[in-house]
């Protein structure tokens, strides 16, 4: 059973089917190598605490065959193909605030939050889903103390990519 997908990083082609399955304890897969290229079938079931699927080797297998992807029984967010694929769409999500922004990408110390209206909670995950950062802002959120690297941004229940470079 898997608990991430670190290590894969030499992986660039899997000719048939991608399976992703039966890891009680996965939360992400964003650690893919983004230059992965998957055959012809992906399946993502049965992982409880799987909620962060937007990496981009899966992301472009939903878009362009979303007929040969099987996702289900994992968590929010990573359920079925229709809320990877709304994660999936760029840096720029709607919420129930509006229409929300993170920027810049890369990132230097600091990132600004574009369509907040009030302070909001602000959670920063490493690649391997494991939180690094809670803040409360309307905005501006300092990352000076994380080390260079991919984060994840949660807004409510909507996540952003950024490079700390």
């Amino acid at each position: 059973m898997l608990k991430s997908l670190s290590g894969l990083s030499e992986l660039h082609i899997i000719a048939q089917t991608m399976r992703i399955y039966e890891n009680p304890e996965l939360i992400s897969v964003y650690d893919l190598p983004e230059s992965l290229q998957i055959g012809n079938q992906l399946v993502i079931y049965d992982n409880p605490k799987l909620n962060i699927c937007n990496a981009p080797a899966i992301c472009r297998l939903i878009q362009t065959k979303p007929e040969n992807c099987f996702v289900n029984n994992n968590a929010e967010g990573c359920n079925n193909t229709n809320q990877i694929s709304q994660k999936c769409i760029s840096n720029t999500n709607e919420s129930g605030q509006g229409i929300i922004s993170v920027f810049p990408n890369p990132a230097g110390d600091y990132v600004w939050i574009e369509g907040l209206t009030k302070e909001i909670k602000i959670e920063i995950f490493n690649v391997s889903g494991i939180p690094v950062s809670t803040i409360y802002s309307e905005g501006i959120v300092n990352i000076f103390d994380l080390p260079q690297g991919t984060y994840i941004i949660r807004i409510k229940n909507e996540f952003f990519r950024i490079v700390k470079g």
